[in-house]
């Protein structure tokens, strides 16, 4: 809509004091000299009212989108830059299936389609050609083939989100004393299993600090990154796996 639409137009007549010429001449003379010509005050604040509402109207919803679109793009091309990362993680997994939330804490390291993830009791590698599950508690390592789809999905809500979901809006918070945008998304299939992802985003360099993820089944995990390395030098034995003496290996590969 522009300043020609009717609307508008009578908005704006109306807000720089304009009156009826009908209205003026059925005045008597002096009331016709005073609505005509006094009050500039009132005519200023009706323009100036009339001006915000404008802009309130017609620039602040669009705004929020092209703010959450800068985010987004923001975070692509920071992400895009990044071939190689290390961090500790937290993953939290909430559900009123349930009885309390789970929490594990580890170490993750990403190298393209190679990644390493450590926790107290598994160990989760990939070379991007074969995986290996290791769990401590069994003693026991599960060779496979390697699997893109969905085999670290944090991974790629992190680095390729765009692919599978559309902006839905941005919020801004500070969250321990760190200026924050938070990122909501949807997924563009519907029958994605993962339906909602949330970035938070440290706004001094684009890094995702935090991801939250709704799944179908209205599981929430939570996963928050610390210690940080971007491009760091990695050494090629991160990304295979050496069993303990002793663990029994099942090897599925094809």
């Amino acid at each position: 809509m522009t300043l020609s639409d009717t609307g508008l137009k009578e908005r704006v007549r109306f807000g720089n004091g304009g009156v009826n010429g009908n209205q003026i001449k059925n005045l008597p003379n002096q009331q016709q000299q005073s609505a005509s010509t006094v009050h500039p005050m009132r005519r200023s604040l009706f323009a100036l009212s009339g001006i915000v509402f404008s802009i309130v109207l017609f620039y602040g919803q669009p705004a929020f989108a092209q703010d959450a679109d800068a985010v987004a793009k923001r975070v692509q091309e920071k992400y895009d830059s990044i071939h190689s990362m290390r961090a500790h993680f937290r993953q939290t997994m909430k559900s009123d299936m349930l009885e309390s939330s789970e929490s594990n804490e580890g170490r993750l390291v990403l190298n393209g389609k190679q990644f390493r993830v450590e926790m107290p009791n598994q160990t989760f590698v990939t070379d991007g050609s074969s995986t290996w599950l290791y769990n401590a508690e069994t003693n026991e390592v599960l060779i496979n083939d390697y699997v893109e789809e969905d085999m670290f999905p944090v991974r790629d809500m992190i680095f390729n989100y765009s692919d599978r979901y559309t902006v839905d809006g941005v919020t801004h918070d500070v969250i321990g004393g760190v200026s924050t945008d938070i990122l909501a998304l949807s997924a563009i299939d519907e029958t994605d299993l993962y339906r909602h992802l949330t970035l938070f985003v440290r706004r001094t360099d684009a890094i995702v600090t935090r991801v939250e993820i709704l799944d179908a089944n209205e599981t929430t995990m939570i996963f928050d990154l610390s210690d940080i390395e971007v491009n760091p030098s990695l050494d090629a034995a991160e990304f295979s796996f050496q069993a303990p003496a002793g663990t029994e290996v099942v090897d599925l590969r094809s």
